[in-house]
């Protein structure tokens, strides 16, 4: 009986342990915690402070080769938005493709000449772009207000 009674005093000491060590596992994981917060805390100030630093000044570089002049906004829209006729050639024409997103270019009048569009120059006038997919296969359309459609660019 003595014995059992040693094992269960040797046992219970060693649970004891192990729950002291467990308690003092959680303890340190949760400082340690408080120093990753910490760190992150001091990192946002570091950073807020790099901004301020910086300024909001632009570099005369920077200003001197950028264009500010307006050529024109752009809108996304539904295949609906389009004239009919479009909506028409394009439904019989590009059965076989998916109709992928579809913005409206809206020229900025006072701009005259070409801009750039899909990585093409186009008359700066009001269009509809539309892209059409077909697996792989991209392919973006023009559509002018009038409702003619035309072959603009493969994509890649």
């Amino acid at each position: 009986m003595a014995f059992f009674f040693s094992i269960a005093l040797a046992f219970g000491q060693n649970e004891k342990k192990v729950k002291e060590l467990i308690k003092e596992t959680k303890k340190e994981i949760k400082e340690g915690t408080g120093d990753v917060k910490t760190e992150k805390k001091d990192l946002k100030a570091e950073k807020k402070e790099l901004r301020r630093l910086e300024g909001t000044n632009v570099s005369s570089m920077a200003k001197d080769n950028f264009d500010s002049q307006l050529v024109g906004t752009t809108k996304s829209v539904t295949f609906a938005d389009l004239p009919k006729n479009a909506q028409t050639e394009i439904t019989k024409e590009y059965a076989d493709y998916d109709i992928g997103p579809i913005f409206f270019f809206d020229n900025n009048e006072a701009n005259e000449g070409l801009v750039l569009l899909y990585g093409i120059e186009s008359e700066s006038q009001d269009n509809y772009f539309v892209e059409l997919i077909k697996g792989a296969k991209k392919v973006v359309l023009q559509v002018l207000d009038s409702g003619e459609v035309f072959f603009h660019e493969n994509l890649k």
